[in-house]
Parts: structure tokens; sequence; C-alpha cells
């Protein structure tokens, strides 16, 4: 409701609680988020949604460009509450085109790449891949000449490493497998440079790029290849602090391991119990784990 009552230039009639207590709920949904407690993430989320676009239609600088951070974020939390927990991709791909509608308004690039990625990843779980593709485009073309890998500021070049990932992935599903290791090469390039980053409550660096480079072997049909890659070094995910990235690893571990034949099927479901482990609301509605 609250997302279809409100557009980007809306300023709802209520009184918002004070910013400072505004954000730091933001923040902690987004910590609920990237451990996967979905439930206690998508608590009074659309109340916070709601009362944090009055403060970024209504403040002055610098507090408006919290206000509008804090809203992105809290609508970064919503779409997967409601595409995992409640199984509605719609809801989650308008989460997405909503929160790139408020960032464009308020013109932070980092936050326009953030969202434009959020929503050409729903976008492609919709299989709206065509939509997804120039989404994400647009956004590499957009942030490259602005991004400065020596920058103190991460977020633009931590997002430009994600949209080549998101990019990687429609090429993969694609089957173009050299587009998609293009991309992969940039984002690698990309991480090399800058580290590991936790900007908006994700984490693009080194180990991401390796993440993704496992998830688009198996998109490619190279699962045995992709799952032998990940494993000749040590690969500490678990470093990260995020149950979301270490379950999604374990399950792509367990898709890589069923491509290579059946006599390691007793290795994938013990991938695929760990990750059902770390993140049961995930890994139990997510169709991709119930098929394989």
């Amino acid at each position: 409701m609250a997302l279809h009552n409100y557009g980007p230039d809306d300023v709802p009639d209520v009184r918002p609680r004070p910013l400072d207590e505004l954000v730091a709920q933001a923040q902690t949904a987004n910590d609920h988020r990237d451990q996967s407690r979905l439930s206690l993430a998508g608590r009074d989320l659309g109340t916070l949604i709601t009362e944090l676009q009055v403060h970024a239609s209504t403040a002055g600088s610098p507090d408006r460009n919290r206000a509008v951070t804090a809203l992105v974020t809290a609508c970064s939390v919503a779409g997967p509450v409601v595409r995992v927990s409640a199984g509605n991709l719609d809801l989650a791909a308008t989460v997405g085109r909503h929160m790139y509608d408020l960032a464009r308004r308020h013109g932070n690039p980092g936050l326009i790449g953030f969202a434009r990625w959020f929503w050409a990843s729903d976008l492609s779980c919709l299989g709206a891949q065509d939509r997804a593709r120039a989404v994400v485009s647009t956004g590499i073309d957009e942030l490259t000449p602005v991004v400065r890998l020596d920058a103190a500021d991460t977020l633009p070049a931590e997002i430009l490493g994600f949209l080549h990932g998101r990019a990687a992935w429609i090429a993969a599903r694609e089957r173009r497998g050299d587009e998609a290791r293009a991309h992969l090469d940039e984002a690698g390039m990309i991480a090399g440079r800058i580290g590991e980053c936790t900007g908006m409550g994700r984490h693009f660096g080194p180990t991401n790029v390796r993440l993704h480079q496992l998830g688009i072997g198996v998109e490619l049909g190279e699962g045995g290849r992709a799952y032998a890659e990940i494993t000749r070094t040590p690969l500490d995910v678990d470093a990260l602090g995020s149950r979301e990235r270490s379950s999604e690893m374990h399950l792509d571990l367990a898709r890589a391991l069923v491509q290579d034949g059946p006599d390691r099927d007793a290795e994938a479901i013990r991938h695929l119990d760990i990750a059902d482990r770390l993140a049961p609301q995930r890994i139990r509605m997510n169709p991709v784990a119930r098929t394989w």
C-alpha cells in the first residue's frame, strides 16, 4: 500500500518520527535482510517507507540526502521480503522501479546505479530479460564515466561492479558465454582495485566476484568446471558475515555438483542442507532450490 499510495514527488499526510530514529530502523531492517531474517526485516516496513518519504520530500540538505538514502535502503529490504516471503515478483519489481524514481529525483549517481541494479535483478526474476538488459546497460553507461577507483567514496564503483555482475548473469542465461565472462572480468578488475566493501549493506569485492563466477558457470551449464575453479583456492565467504551470501554460495555449489553428474549427488545434498540451515526462509521458498 505504501508503494502504491505515494509516488516520488508525493508528501504523505502523516507526522513522521524523527529522522535519526527512522534511519536507524532502516539500517536494522537491512541488517536483518543480510542475515536472512526476513520476518524481522519486514516488520512495520510500510510505515517506515511512508514516514521516510515525508522526510525525503521536505527536509533540507544534508538531512534530505540521509532521508533519501534510508528510504532507498528500506525499499531494498522490501524487495526480498515480498519476493521471498510472499512470492510476489510483480510487487518486487514495483519496488525496484519506485527506488529508481526516488533516486533519479535526487540525483545521487551511486543511489541511481544501486536502484538500477536492484530493479534489473527483479526484472530478471520475472523473466523480463530485455528490459533488465536495457536497465543494466544504461546504468553501466551512466556510471562508468564518473567512477574513480581511487575515490574515498567507493559506492559508485561497487555498484558499477554489481551492474557488470548482473549483465554477466543475463548474458549467461542467454548462453552468451564470451559476453558474460567479459562483464565478469570488468567486475573483477573493479573488485581488485577497491577490495571488500559493504556499501548499502551489500558485499562487493573479490569474494563476491568469485561467487558470481560460480553462479554464472552454473547458468552456462559448466557446473563441474565452475565447482573445480571455486574450490581450487580457499574461499572464506563466511568472513563477509552475511548469511544471505553464504547460503547463496552453498546453493550454487549444490547446483554445480548436480550438473557434474549423479555421482556427486551426496555432496550436492550436503551443500543444499547447509544453505537451508543458514537461510531457511530463502531456500525453502526458492523455486530453483526446490527444482534442483
